[in-house]
């Protein structure tokens, strides 16, 4: 609570660390460099399909996270990776099986 001693309830919400949560979306063409960086996005989150990732961080993790993405990129080759920040309580489900449910509350809770 050391942080917090000076601030009243409403100003204690406001300097709380918030979240963010994105979703990553890429399209690599060479097996190797795609292996790589689902290797790289799943030590941030959860592969939801594919080529698909849900990834809840702090505000200086979710920099690192974007800097190591430049550092992967490569502009000659035919590389696409798109990072979406949204809101997750907005985000509506469509999924079957007990994974989903399991990987949900991994990810949101």
């Amino acid at each position: 609570m050391g942080l917090y001693f000076n601030l009243n309830e409403d100003e204690r919400v406001y300097a709380r660390p918030s979240d963010i949560y994105c979703l990553i979306i890429y399209d690599i063409v060479s097996n190797k460099r795609r292996q790589q960086l689902s290797h790289l996005l799943a030590s941030f989150g959860v592969r939801v399909q594919k080529s698909c990732f849900e990834i809840r961080l702090e505000k200086m993790t979710y920099r690192t996270l974007l800097s190591q993405l430049e550092d992967f990129y490569r502009s000659d080759q035919e590389e696409r990776i798109r990072v979406y920040k949204v809101r997750e309580d907005e985000r509506t489900l469509f999924d079957s099986g007990e994974s989903a449910e399991e990987m949900s509350r991994q990810i949101f809770l």
